[in-house]
């Protein structure tokens, strides 16, 4: 097999819930550029990378598992930080919050949508990416959520 062949059963995956779509377009470009098959990208940006992949012959996949047991939804970061509740209301089933992506304010707001919304589970986080501020860390954010999911009846 060469490196052609190769690539053409390469997926190439952005899976991190942030990012602009200065972030989408590179992945978008790379995929094309390199002839991967696949671009595997973070559920809330299946519809902007379907569009600009359009006419190519890279396909875009949600990177769900659809042999899972269970499905965890991580919140569209994005649409919690440019104020669109609505976004994030749909969302919520099973929450990862990315408290560590979010300010104290946007923890809380959110950590209210997961409860308003029945969410059976609320996690802080996937992992990926690096606190805000110093206060902004997983610790703090467990504790903004523990303390008001404790106050929810």
């Amino acid at each position: 097999m060469n490196v052609d062949n190769l690539a053409g059963i390469v997926d190439h995956t952005f899976l991190k819930p942030f990012g602009g779509p200065e972030e989408i377009e590179r992945i978008r470009g790379e995929a094309i550029r390199c002839g991967f098959a696949i671009v595997a990208i973070n559920p809330a940006e299946v519809k902007t990378c379907v569009k600009l992949l359009s006419g190519t012959k890279v396909g875009v996949d949600a990177a769900i598992d659809k042999r899972a047991t269970e499905i965890d939804t991580v919140i569209d970061v994005c649409a919690a930080q440019g104020g669109h509740p609505g976004v994030v209301r749909r969302e919520i089933a099973k929450a990862i919050l990315e408290t560590r992506c979010l300010s104290d304010d946007e923890k809380i707001a959110v950590c209210r949508m997961a409860c308003q919304e029945g969410a059976d589970f609320v996690k802080t986080s996937t992992g990926f990416g690096t606190a805000r501020a110093s206060r902004m860390g997983t610790s703090h954010g467990v504790a903004i959520v523990r303390r008001l999911l404790e106050a929810t009846p």
